[in-house]
């Protein structure tokens, strides 16, 4: 099967691409707040657009799915991990998001090989905003920002309960025993 790049493609690599982007965090220059908030704007922009336009231009597939997921996490956690880096964002926090996250996608590679599906959650969605919203509120150097992380992890958790618990019900009505 060829890969054909399309718009919701570079939407989602765009986000791979501007990930390296957060060291600038760590460096003091002119316009530095402005610059980042730009950058997590677009990437946030292009997150909610890669879904939409593969859903308009009809161009919906796994493969985009997989890249829109993987750049999300390469994005967020890059920025995140420098904020912990920085001391502007507790160690605690950044152990469970990356923990869920390598979780989840454990799940997904299994269940995708095994040709099983376990659907996303809106809580997903949530949680992606709340950590959007924090990366705004970290490079503000404002408290809210904290509190969105806060509110990012508890969907994390969440989250990580309803793949773990779908998973659980989909191997178990599998025809196949593990």
């Amino acid at each position: 099967m060829a890969f054909k790049l399309t718009v919701p493609h570079a939407a989602s690599f765009s986000r791979i691409l501007m990930a390296p982007l957060s060291i600038l965090y760590l460096y003091e220059f002119p316009y530095k707040v402005p610059v980042l908030l730009a950058i997590v704007a677009f990437a946030g922009l292009s997150d909610f657009l890669d879904g939409y336009l593969a859903r308009k231009l009809n161009s919906v597939s796994e493969l985009g799915a997989s890249i829109d997921f993987t750049a999300d996490k390469i994005f967020t956690n890059t920025f995140l991990t420098v904020f912990a880096i920085a001391g502007d964002m507790p160690i605690w926090m950044l152990l469970v998001i990356l923990n869920r996250d390598f979780w989840v996608m454990g799940i997904r590679i299994f269940t995708a090989s095994e040709g099983m599906v376990i659907s996303s959650s809106k809580v997903g969605k949530w949680k992606t905003t709340a950590f959007f919203a924090g990366m705004f509120g970290v490079i503000w150097g404002h408290l809210l920002g904290y509190y969105f992380l806060l509110i990012g992890v508890v969907f994390c958790l969440v989250s990580m309960v309803h793949y773990t618990t779908s998973f659980v019900k989909v191997v178990r009505e599998s025809k196949k025993r593990y």
